[in-house]
């Protein structure tokens, strides 16, 4: 029997899938595919894995087009192009495995603004040369548009998601900027050629030296970044509505482009770092003392020289060894730059997928005939009176039972947004009954079928509208959560994704027991009880239960609304309640978010609950370290971050057990102990190296003043009169416990100091332990300093997955920070005795 695993498969589960990478994070899902953030084991590198659901690869078409699109994209390699590296099925479930690209998308980076025109020009070549290369191998895009383009450290464009696109735009659901589509693709995706590409490469130029999106009725470019007209013809004609008035293809678009501009654009050369190598200084040239023979002055002339060459080459020597360790600390510091880019680019790997928002009607006027107004317009019109209660007038095509009142609403709506739309009439989903649904049929639906005020709370008991328990004579068909009319008396069933026509009652007395306020008031009355009864539309999973209510609301507001029902805003602490979450959402729009109970404190992430926060699944982190924010979750996407004062489209309320501690437990919370303890022992531990270092450079100059008493203790009296007063100005040239070898230099070659043979083997020997100490003492520090970051990016990783941004970015400061070995070392101010 094969593995299936819920979708979207969590890191876990992917990394038994595919043990041959390393699945480090989540960087987002929908229903249609998921994208991986991973570790290619037997490469050493960074990957990006992208994977489409079972529910898509169940589709031939796409597995077709999946197959072949696959095998024409591993073939294509170029520098404006995400390379394919490798592409599979495992479990079900096609995948692609894509080179990582540090960096921003194009839309992402230009943020709808005018970007100056020849830098739009380079970045428009650079596409159409990745174009080109793809339509060459007979490769077409198909849904190109500025998030499928990121740009890389050095702003050089590159083309992903190449030929998997149009598989995926077949699904209605999927909501894609539409004006960089060429409209054949728009009206049949499988009509992409490379003049729709063409198009969307140029309507991706208009907007980058606009800054507005392009639409055929858009103003001339040139009228407003000043270009020549010329570019507007070339635009003009790539954007032609007829696919055979275009450009056949990039690189016709980009020869045109290239006739159409005056200026020559150049490349603007990525910043590198300027080596910077000390002069070459001319080699010590020493007086020599006069000898008593020509051979003997001679010899030791060749032995000064080969000494003098000696410490020349020492001092070199000693000299590249410092400029080789800046050289590699620089190197260090770009290599931790792109690490801290990889975060931005996680969110930039693949586009992502969201249902179209449902727009609310708004209230029309009120027509001269009345008789001329129709039944949605009147219910519109007296939307406020009906909502306080007021029941004097009635919409137009409502019947009257009893003191009930009833309205069908036939634009179709999802169980969830009937139920709000109802409330904000001041009436509820029409209660069941065998009778009620037999007259409605005769007087208001005529056979039509309809949403009721009924939901599925457990097995075989439902709950209805009004917050009562309801057990039906006979159970309605299907296994959907809420109740639909049926046919003869009889009830069947609708998912929560579903849309249906509906049927609103009011209450003579102008009460509104299903109104939200009522509802949650029931429910914490009942809590207590054996069997508490939860509001329709509670969703239960083992010992929780979840409720979406659709309001327009702040977070602190949804967070009251919650606690007046004995419950509180959700909490997704593991990643099972992260699953459970993804699957009640997955049918729900909300363009700007629901609600859930996470909020930052004090620059840590917390649970309302205090429960630990040790599991994320963020989308869009760009916000998540800003003061005043909270958890929002975008159904298909992943969370992010908004500001509390802002409203969301809703919220979740949970009921639980869980969740009682009193204060954070979070993993995370515990890292600034670690960390404190970790840089108390790295203090000890640099400080005995630092003072190693100190004492054997003591001793290395002490050494070299002991030999050269010595030396003047073993000189004749003559030698003495000739070099004593030489020996004691070197001995002065110490400062620090540093010999001044610019000093010496200098003055040995204005004949200031004379130096003997063996003056010059002593220098050329302390010159000789120093390099040695320096390398030895930098070695010793580089095996503490990674150590350290080992450590810290250990609790940084964990701080990653729990999604605490900003403590992971404290972090990566903290290990950027290593880098530059001696400012770091100096940071720590070791104790100096």
């Amino acid at each position: 029997m094969s593995f299936t695993p819920e979708w979207p498969p969590s890191p876990e589960v992917m990394q038994t899938l595919l043990p041959a990478y390393e699945f480090t994070a989540m960087v987002t899902s929908s229903h249609l595919g998921a994208v991986f953030f991973a570790h290619q084991k037997s490469l050493e590198r960074q990957i990006a894995l992208k994977i489409f659901s079972p529910a898509l690869a169940a589709d031939a078409d796409f597995r077709e087009a999946f197959g072949n699109s696959s095998k024409l994209a591993a073939g294509l390699r170029h520098a404006n192009l995400i390379g394919l590296l490798d592409s599979g099925e495992v479990a079900g479930m096609p995948y692609l495995v894509m080179e990582f690209v540090p960096g921003k998308s194009l839309a992402r980076s230009t943020l709808g603004q005018i970007v100056e025109f020849d830098q739009s020009l380079s970045i428009i070549h650079g596409i159409s040369e990745g174009l080109a290369h793809a339509h060459d191998a007979g490769l077409i895009h198909g849904h190109l548009n500025n998030l499928s383009i990121l740009l890389n450290q050095n702003a050089l464009p590159k083309i992903g998601n190449f030929g998997f696109g149009r598989a995926v735009l077949t699904d209605p659901q999927v909501k894609v900027p539409t004006h960089f589509t060429a409209p054949e693709v728009l009206t049949n995706p499988s009509a992409a050629s490379k003049a729709s590409d063409v198009y969307s490469i140029a309507a991706i130029f208009h907007g980058l030296i606009t800054g507005t999106p392009f639409s055929p009725q858009a103003a001339a470019p040139s009228s407003v970044c000043g270009c020549r007209p010329a570019v507007d013809s070339v635009l003009k004609r790539a954007t032609d509505p007829n696919p055979l008035k275009r450009y056949a293809d990039a690189r016709s678009f980009q020869a045109a482009l290239i006739q159409a501009t005056t200026k020559t654009t150049k490349a603007t050369p990525s910043a590198a770092a300027a080596v910077v190598r000390p002069p070459v200084t001319a080699p010590l040239s020493v007086p020599l003392a006069k000898a008593g023979s020509d051979s003997k002055s001679l010899v030791k002339i060749v032995i000064i020289i080969a000494l003098l060459i000696a410490i020349y080459v020492t001092w070199e020597i000693r000299e590249n060894t410092i400029a080789n360790y800046d050289r590699e600390n620089s190197e260090a510091i770009v290599k931790q730059k792109l690490a801290k880019e990889n975060a931005a680019a996680l969110s930039e790997a693949q586009n992502t997928m969201e249902e179209p928002d449902y727009s609310a009607s708004q209230p029309s006027h009120i027509p001269a005939n009345a008789e001329d107004e129709n039944p949605r317009d009147s219910l519109d019109r007296l939307r406020s009176d009906l909502a306080k209660g007021q029941r004097s007038e009635m919409p137009v095509g409502s019947v009257k039972k009893g003191d009930r009142t009833y309205f069908l609403v036939e634009e179709g709506m999802r169980w969830a947004e009937a139920s709000y739309f109802a409330e904000e009439h001041g009436a509820y989903l029409a209660c069941p009954t065998a009778n009620l649904v037999s007259w409605l049929d005769l007087e208001l639906t005529n056979g039509r079928e309809y949403l009721l005020g009924a939901a599925r709370s457990r097995g075989d008991l439902w709950v209805l509208s009004d917050g009562s328990p309801w057990i039906p004579h006979i159970q309605p068909e299907g296994d959907g959560l809420f109740l639909l009319s049926g046919k003869n008396g009889e009830f069947t069933s609708s998912d929560a994704n579903q849309s249906h026509p509906f049927v609103m009652e009011w209450r003579g007395d102008g009460e509104n027991p299903g109104a939200l306020a009522n509802l949650l008031t029931a429910t914490r009355a009942s809590l207590h009880e054996i069997t508490p009864v939860f509001p329709p539309g509670t969703v239960f999973s083992g010992e929780r239960r979840y409720l979406f209510v659709k309001r327009r609301v702040t977070w602190s507001a949804a967070d009251k609304i919650a606690k007046s029902g004995g419950g509180h805003l959700l909490v997704a602490a593991t990643p099972e309640e992260i699953t459970d979450v993804v699957k009640m959402t997955h049918h729900i729009h909300a363009r700007d978010g629901i609600w859930l109970g996470g909020s930052l404190e004090n620059d840590l992430w917390q649970w309302i609950t205090g429960e630990p926060w040790e599991a994320v699944v963020w989308s869009d982190g760009s916000a998540a370290s800003e003061e005043g924010v909270a958890l929002v979750l975008s159904p298909g996407n992943g969370w992010s971050a908004m500001d509390r004062e802002n409203m969301a489209d809703g919220f979740l309320i949970e009921w639980s057990e869980h969740g009682k501690a009193t204060k954070p437990s979070s993993a995370t919370l515990a890292s600034n102990a670690k960390i404190t303890e970790l840089d108390a022992k790295l203090k000890i531990l640099l400080n005995t190296a630092t003072k190693k270092r100190e004492e054997e450079n003591d001793a290395n100059i002490n050494q070299l003043k002991w030999y050269l008493d010595s030396y003047f203790q073993s000189l004749s009296r003559g030698g003495r009169n000739q070099f004593g007063a030489s020996v004691a100005v070197l001995k002065e040239l110490v400062d620090d416990d540093h010999l001044k070898m610019d000093r010496l230099k200098e003055m040995a070659g204005n004949g200031e100091i004379q130096i003997s043979v063996e003056m010059l083997e002593l220098v050329n020997d302390y010159l000789k332990k120093e390099v040695q100490i320096h390398t030895q003492s930098e070695a010793d520090i580089r095996k503490i300093r990674d150590a350290y970051v080992i450590k810290i990016t250990a609790i940084k990783d964990k701080a990653t997955a729990a999604g605490q941004i900003k403590v992971a970015t404290d972090l990566e400061k903290m290990i950027s920070n290593t880098a530059d070995l001696d400012s770091w070392v100096e940071s720590f101010s070791p104790i100096k005795e």
